[in-house]
């Protein structure tokens, strides 16, 4: 199966829970987009976690989630890679650190 064609079979799967919960009458469904996959620790612990990898995932499955899911008004998209990408950034002079390291200075 071709990459394209991967992430509109998981995203058609995703519109297609969304709306199986507004059939059974759930006014608002909050939906994650991705976080950038780049930015996983395993990615940027090397770097003292102020830069991500470069992904071609997340923002093709992103787009085409959105574009599936931003005229309905009871969906709140939450846009996990702007997060992500907000928290991991350039820390000149500081040394950067997760919750899920063990991290003394």
């Amino acid at each position: 199966m071709a990459f394209s064609q991967y992430i509109s079979n998981v995203t058609d799967g995703i519109v297609d829970g969304v709306r199986k919960l507004e059939d059974l009458g759930v006014g608002a469904v909050l939906v994650n987009l991705l976080p950038p996959l780049g930015c996983a620790p395993l990615n940027t612990r090397a770097d003292n976690y102020a830069r991500c990898e470069k992904d071609k995932i997340t923002g093709a499955h992103n787009k085409r989630l959105t574009h599936k899911l931003r005229d309905d008004d009871s969906v709140l998209l939450l846009d996990l890679n702007a997060v992500f990408k907000g928290i991991v950034t350039p820390k000149i002079g500081k040394k950067a650190w997760l919750a899920c390291e063990n991290y003394i200075s």
